[in-house]
């Protein structure tokens, strides 16, 4: 099942929730990904950022989650893990939620939310994150059906005016990047230039996904210190070396992640979560990630 369809199951419109299978778009990666290279020194801490700040996207345990909700939600609190993005609902409301995560010591200020559900249904999504007590709804993803220069031509807008509706119900608009949006689509700049161009940085921030950045050819740090001000949210992913281009732990693969939370960090960073679309282990991939964020980041 792919992200638009994982949360269109279990997003906060339907609240119905199910979990199964993994992002197809990638599920080419995770043979690759389970033998990365291991975690590059690192000397002293990102100046300004703490590991406090650092979350786990809950997409990376949600076969996980589907087997074990509570214990998997205690092990990734075990993990040192206490903020979270959500993903979907998990077939809870969002009151039963925000009472696990309270139980856990976790809070989340982030979710993703599908487009469609956010155009169709914004008041239900707005009340959602905010019992959660989010920060930010964040569009995560767009079918390849809908990749299309028509679309891209509109979605500035459209981004635009969800923006200017979560503001009014308290809350931040976010984007989420994949790969897909460093091409063109027949025009003279990519996708993520024109989202950049064409939306307001009072009603639309960015997710930057720094491996799906670096597997588009484009090096995360120099983006975001190229947008000062419009990436407050970032994931953490790493990639082992081309050709391959394969998921890995944070830390166990070729992305300087000093260098890239510190220019975020110079550039207006909030915060930063650690994720792994396809992951052998998804447990002991978290925990590896958030081991090596320690020699990166301060405690906070």
């Amino acid at each position: 099942m792919d992200r638009r369809n994982f949360l269109r199951v279990t997003g906060a419109a339907g609240l119905a929730g199910i979990w199964s299978g993994s992002l197809a778009a990638c599920a080419q990666t995770a043979s690759a990904g389970a033998g990365a290279s291991a975690p590059s020194a690192a000397t002293g801490a990102v100046a300004g950022f703490t590991l406090a700040q650092v979350g786990l996207q809950l997409y990376t345990v949600r076969d996980a989650m589907a087997k074990d909700f509570d214990g998997t939600l205690a092990q990734i609190a075990s993990a040192g893990y206490h903020l979270v993005e959500t993903a979907g609902m998990y077939g809870r409301s969002a009151a039963d939620l925000r009472a696990a995560f309270d139980k856990n010591g976790i809070r989340t200020v982030s979710g993703h939310y599908a487009l469609a559900d956010l155009e169709s249904a914004p008041e239900t999504v707005f009340t959602t994150a905010k019992t959660l007590g989010q920060e930010y709804v964040t569009v995560p993803f767009l079918d390849p059906s809908l990749r299309t220069a028509e679309t891209f031509g509109s979605l500035p807008g459209r981004l635009n005016k969800l923006g200017e509706q979560a503001k009014a119900a308290g809350l931040k608009l976010a984007y989420h990047n994949h790969d897909f949006e460093f091409q063109n689509y027949g025009a003279s700049t990519t996708v993520m230039e024109r989202l950049l161009a064409n939306t307001d940085p009072a009603l639309v921030t960015f997710e930057l996904d720094g491996y799906w950045a670096f597997k588009a050819g484009t090096a995360p740090a120099d983006l975001v210190a190229r947008y000062p001000g419009r990436f407050t949210l970032l994931h953490l992913k790493d990639s082992t070396a081309a050709p391959e281009k394969a998921f890995a732990d944070v830390g166990h693969g070729v992305i300087d992640f000093k260098r890239f939370i510190a220019a975020a960090q110079r550039n207006g960073l909030r915060y930063a979560f650690v994720e792994r679309d396809v992951a052998p282990d998804p447990i002991a991939s978290i925990r590896a990630s958030h081991d090596y964020l320690k020699t990166v980041l301060a405690a906070g």
